[in-house]
């Protein structure tokens, strides 16, 4: 098996994104608000809080996801990190790889093991992240033959 240099997966792209497409949020999110109060006024200021609440949320969602979930690929297998939580997946047990578009500035990536499906949301160059874990895959089974 040829020796691999250990990199992980990145999220930048999505990030970057994110900072476009969050302000034009922020302001459809101004204007429905603006509406519903004058629609109606005290339905209006409770749901202007909940949507508020719920925007806030899965921004800080998104952002954590792209922060904290770290994959790094090794000479032999991968390993996932999460807000303290750790699971290794040699190469070996992949089955299979999908991504869900090609030539995209970022992707869902999504692996076939013997112990189920991974997924990873957001992933840059996910093309180039599948051709990688294909050809970890053939080379585990040219080492085993």
């Amino acid at each position: 098996m040829s020796k691999t240099t250990p990199f992980t997966l990145t999220r930048e792209k999505h990030l970057d994104h994110m900072v476009k497409v969050v302000p034009f949020i922020a302001l459809m999110f101004g204007i429905q608000g603006y509406v519903l109060t004058k629609i109606h006024e005290s339905f209006g200021s409770t749901a202007i809080f909940f949507l508020a609440g719920c925007l806030i949320s899965m921004i800080t969602a998104f952002i954590t996801y792209d922060v904290k979930h770290q994959v790094t690929f090794l000479e032999s297998h991968m390993e996932i990190r999460f807000l303290g939580l750790s699971k290794n997946i040699p190469y070996s047990e992949i089955l299979s790889v999908r991504i869900s578009e090609s030539n995209q500035t970022f992707a869902s990536l999504q692996l076939f093991t013997k112990e189920g499906a991974h997924r990873f949301f957001f992933v840059d160059d996910a093309d180039a992240i599948k051709t990688f874990l294909e050809a970890q895959k053939k080379q585990e089974f040219k080492a085993a033959a």
